[in-house]
């Protein structure tokens, strides 16, 4: 008589994925009396609205640990932020002649800014920096734990950050490219001394993050620190990756840049105990000759141009680095400014015609997003150091967590809408990227 076949029994569900979010992100306002803002509140509000399949978490952490705040940011830029934030002053304001004059001076009113500062700026920066370190504190428990729990998340806040320097503006660039806090940065400093993570960051905006990169070495150090006092070496390993695609179109004449007109082409260099692999995109618009100004030619102009570009850059340059970093922790800088459609990538010629630079599709960020994923899906994944960042390291190997935080996209300029835009664009973009991350496609 033949045995009878077992029932299949169906795996069990994955945890739902876990969203961070919190109210005081919708407190920053960037609208100065009469003119729309891209980076406006109502880009949260409507991501939100459509996400499916996940867990919605309010961040309960109003700041993130001082010391990690201070991996990354010097004291007196923090003091300032403070000092505005307390002075009383209920306008949205420029936030560059601010940074400019420095405590107790007069602001510069000539000074370009695109990125405003109102009372509300600050508390939703601080909110939108603890949501990341909340997020790795829970995707760490759950990826060291056989209880189950999500090793996934997605910090759903604004401001953005991957454009803080340690000092807030960039000179060079111009501004702070409506970032207060490096958040990304901010969450990794806490990985490091909090868990003792061996941390890949993948930012996918689709401008270069200038400043993460600004951070790197401060955060590789403390990472070969973390390592050397877990195993007694490691000091001449790379201890810290991070990966970036993104537009890049440079000049001799540097106000013409591609903001913010850093992350050139690092050959997968960076040293320091540091991976960096930058995969600049060049701009649709440079087919146009019209576009320049005559005798403005772009320097340093990549192969990679469009949507096939950006994913060949992503299969040939960015999975293999992250393969053979094999991080404890990915974090991603989730931009979804270079969707098609979006302004953030886009530029008005000197023939008078606004193009875009990039054209992905909903699509391209879900497979990004997959395939990223599968990249640190080892089967042997590495143990982290102590916990603490040092001691002995855990014998069982964990799974890699995965934190994802929003950075960039803004939709399109549509004069129907409260906010001056539709947000159309960025909502079927980022939709894609976290159901991928849920494993819910929506």
């Amino acid at each position: 008589m033949a045995e009878a076949k077992r029932p299949r029994v169906a795996a069990p569900p994955a945890p739902p994925l876990l969203v961070y979010h919190h109210g005081d992100t919708q407190l920053h306002d960037t609208a100065l009396p009469g003119v729309r803002h891209q980076e406006g509140a109502d880009r949260v509000s409507a991501i939100r609205a459509e996400l499916r399949g996940v867990e919605l978490r309010e961040v309960a952490m109003a700041r993130p640990p001082r010391e990690s705040l201070l991996t990354v940011h010097t004291e007196p830029y923090l003091a300032r932020l403070e000092e505005l934030g307390r002075d009383g002053d209920d306008r949205v304001r420029p936030l560059t002649p601010l940074l400019l004059a420095g405590s107790g001076g007069e602001a510069d009113t000539d000074a370009p800014s695109m990125t405003n500062f109102s009372r509300g700026t600050l508390p939703a920066a601080m909110r939108a920096a603890a949501s990341v370190v909340e997020a790795i504190d829970a995707t760490t428990a759950a990826a060291r734990s056989a209880g189950g729990g999500s090793e996934r998340a997605f910090c759903l806040v604004r401001p953005p950050g991957h454009h803080a320097t340690p000092v807030g503006l960039d000179a060079n660039a111009g501004g702070c490219g409506f970032c207060m806090l490096g958040n990304v940065a901010v969450g990794a400093a806490h990985a490091i001394r909090a868990h003792g993570h061996r941390v890949a960051i993948v930012d996918f905006d689709v401008h270069h993050g200038n400043g993460t990169e600004q951070v790197l070495a401060v955060l590789a150090a403390l990472a070969a620190l973390a390592a050397s006092g877990a195993d007694g070496g490691g000091a001449e390993a790379a201890e810290l990756c991070f990966c970036s695609l993104h537009l890049h179109e440079v000049f001799e004449d540097s106000d013409l840049d591609y903001f913010p007109g850093s992350g050139a082409d690092a050959g997968g260099g960076g040293g320091g105990g540091v991976t960096i692999v930058y995969v600049p995109i060049r701009p649709l618009w440079s087919r146009f000759p019209s576009h320049y100004r005559d005798g403005d030619v772009p320097k340093d102009a990549s192969e990679l141009m469009g949507r096939a570009g950006w994913m060949r850059g992503l299969r040939e340059r960015v999975l293999p680095a992250v393969r053979a970093f094999r991080p404890t922790l990915l974090l991603l800088s989730a931009g979804f400014d270079g969707a098609a459609g979006d302004d953030g990538c886009v530029q008005r010629g000197e023939d008078n015609v606004d193009r875009a630079g990039l054209d992905l599709a909903p699509e391209d960020f879900r497979s990004m997003t997959t395939e990223l994923l599968r990249a640190v899906e080892y089967e042997d994944a590495p143990a982290p150091a102590g916990e603490g960042g040092g001691g002995a390291s855990s014998a069982a190997p964990v799974r890699c967590a995965v934190v994802s935080v929003l950075e960039g996209g803004y939709g399109c300029c549509d004069d129907r809408e409260a906010s001056g835009y539709d947000r159309s664009c960025l909502v079927r973009a980022c939709a894609a990227h976290v159901g991928a991350l849920a494993r819910v496609y929506m």
